[in-house]
């Protein structure tokens, strides 16, 4: 898949996720993995419904700014998913607002919100493995 096609699809996932609450307006992240080097991540401090596919930043795995603006503040997190998992194509970190709210509470949410993600948006089945879930 090329760049401009994973731009579109990181920027079409957060609007789904924010018209599906999985994320608050300026919460969560995503990236998508261009090379064994490069990542494409959302930049940080932008509201993500106003992303458009120019707004993502791409990094190197060492953090490196390649192109646009400041990356996530969890880039690293994503990063590192990527060193130790080289069949990763994509990682959507949300933070689903009730869930939060859930949690602040002292309560516990059982709801598997990594089965539900391919049901988020159709996506190329190339960004997916058929390997289960590890989350799930």
């Amino acid at each position: 898949m090329n760049e401009a096609s994973l731009r579109r699809i990181i920027v079409e996932i957060f609007r789904l996720a924010y018209v599906r609450r999985l994320v608050d307006l300026l919460g969560g992240n995503a990236s998508a993995r261009l090379s064994s080097d490069e990542v494409l991540i959302t930049p940080t401090s932008m509201p993500k419904v106003l992303m458009k596919p120019q707004s993502i930043v791409k990094i190197r795995l060492d953090g490196t700014v390649i192109s646009g603006g400041n990356p996530s503040s969890e880039w690293r997190m994503h990063v590192g998913i990527y060193r130790v998992r080289d069949d990763v194509r994509f990682v959507l970190h949300t933070h689903p607002p009730n869930i939060l709210a859930l949690t602040r509470a002292g309560l516990r949410s059982t709801y598997p919100l990594a089965r539900q993600f391919r049901m988020l948006v159709k996506l190329p089945s190339s960004i997916f493995k058929a390997r289960k879930c590890r989350a799930c």
